[in-house]
């Protein structure tokens, strides 16, 4: 079984778990809590700049080291991923969606599946 977690071949113990919903004004919230660090979720992009808010842990995204609690400007279209730095990461990610509706994919990728 191909895993994005570095640290098991079980994937349902590493992969994030959590809540979505859509607050007051359009504003989406998707959680993404991982219990086990190396852990890579992969991403996707988005036509609209957004937001991930790293509640606790540690993360690293296109190479750059976040530690919490700060905000992860993520602009539009850009790919992204988050590789766990520690046990009990939580990030936060939210999107204006009161423009389209919807949280649009512009495009999703899963490096385990062959693509970048």
């Amino acid at each position: 079984m191909n895993s994005p977690c570095r640290n098991c071949a079980v994937s349902d113990q590493c992969q994030p778990y959590g809540n979505e919903f859509t607050g007051a004004d359009g504003v989406f919230f998707k959680e993404m809590r991982v219990r086990k660090a190396g852990t890579l979720i992969p991403q996707h992009s988005h036509a609209y700049d957004h937001t991930s808010y790293l509640v606790t842990g540690s993360v690293e995204v296109e190479g750059k080291r976040y530690d919490a609690p700060t905000p992860i400007y993520i602009p539009a279209n850009q790919k992204h991923m988050f590789l766990t730095l520690v046990d009990d990461t939580f990030v936060l990610c939210v999107h204006n969606v009161s423009r389209t509706g919807t949280v649009e994919i512009a495009e999703a990728h899963n490096p385990f599946e062959g693509g970048a």
